[in-house]
């Protein structure tokens, strides 16, 4: 056998962690209007299809056999049924590679994927082209045409019971993410509809927030000290230090301080005098 050892890469877990990690960004990432714009369903297909692998299909009724000679070097210590002889050595010869080409569907990635309940059988290994995999064998040329046959036709078995086990695993993990860019999305969506609402209710008119800036806007209150002035340059009045309790005693303490807020409104907050030079 010649080629790679598939599926011994990344197990069903890491998979799904790194899934789950790509289509949450890419929830997040869809802005108000491509939210509105599109179903939830077509929002949800999309992230699905762009963030989890898609299932191996191997097409085995469209195979074919292909061969060739290669070279193959001097090879030394031998191994004759449990015993090892390490002086033993093959010369450097001529041989036949025999291959069977499997065309194949699906993300070429999860032919890495190590399946959660993995086969008897050891991985199999083969080549990956852009459409096919390759399955070799190297034998003498006087090898029977009908086991080289089968050898083939063995190794093809195999990698259809690997590409089993990965497809469940790939099936579960599709649900898997769907619940959860599904969740997500809805969620996302009732902000909006519970914003429109809102507004729709409001007596008072309703102020248009930048979208760039709608995020710096605090939920919780927050307590700010204000920078120090200078007082117009008079050193000698010092300065005063305003803790605000609020955004919303910041913003009224402002108001206030310009004589645009009636008298019976009084902000909440202490000030505390600073001299300089004492």
């Amino acid at each position: 056998m010649t080629g790679d050892r598939l599926f011994i890469g990344p197990n069903a877990v890491e998979v799904a962690r790194i899934c789950e990690e790509a289509a949450t960004r890419t929830v997040a990432a869809f802005t108000a209007a491509e939210l509105l714009a599109s179903g939830l369903d077509q929002l949800e297909e999309a992230v699905i299809a762009d963030k989890v692998p898609r299932l191996i299909t191997l097409k085995t009724q469209d195979h074919s056999i292909g061969t060739e000679i290669v070279a193959l070097a001097e090879r030394r210590g031998l191994t004759v049924g449990t015993i090892y002889l390490p002086n033993a050595a093959l010369p450097a010869r001529e041989a036949l590679k025999a291959s069977l080409y499997v065309p194949c569907t699906g993300t070429r990635q999860a032919f890495t994927y190590r399946p959660s309940r993995t086969p008897p059988s050891t991985p199999p290994e083969a080549t990956l082209t852009g459409e096919e995999v390759v399955l070799s064998v190297i034998t003498d040329p006087g090898t029977a045409v009908q086991v080289v046959e089968k050898q083939l036709l063995d190794l093809e078995e195999n990698l259809r019971h690997w590409v089993a086990a990965v497809n469940a695993d790939l099936s579960a993990l599709e649900r898997q993410i769907r619940a959860l860019v599904r969740g997500q999305l809805a969620r996302r969506l009732e902000v909006l509809r519970q914003q429109d609402a809102m507004a729709a209710v409001f007596t008072i008119p309703v102020r248009p927030v930048d979208p760039d800036r709608a995020l710096e806007i605090p939920v919780r209150p927050t307590a700010a000290l204000a920078d120090p002035g200078d007082d117009h340059g008079n050193e000698s009045k010092g300065y005063c230090a305003l803790i605000v309790r609020t955004w919303w005693d910041r913003w009224v303490s402002a108001l206030s301080c310009t004589g645009n807020v009636s008298a019976g409104i009084r902000p909440r907050c202490r000030w505390r005098r600073w001299h300089s030079g004492s």
